[in-house]
């Protein structure tokens, strides 16, 4: 697994950072540079507790709904759809 903490993964990703250009077609889904750049920023922050999560926790049905779906329900055969 891939992790900042390892100084070549770190230095690549500073690399990458710094290659930005706000005329930089998207490669990361429908994004912008700099919608992605804020969108990096914004997680960090929150997850460093220097600024809340800007989503909400998925609590209640949606949650337990998940939870039934993915451990509790028999595998599907492959091939069925």
């Amino acid at each position: 697994m891939r992790n900042i903490s390892d100084r070549t993964i770190l230095e690549d990703l500073v690399r990458r950072l710094h290659g930005l250009a706000p005329t930089q077609p998207g490669v990361w889904g429908s994004m912008k540079a700099q919608q992605m750049a804020v969108h990096l920023g914004d997680a960090s922050a929150a997850v460093l507790k220097q600024g809340p999560f800007a989503a909400k926790p998925r609590d209640g049905p949606a949650g337990l709904l998940r939870f039934a779906v993915l451990y509790l329900m028999p595998r599907m055969p492959r091939g069925v759809a």
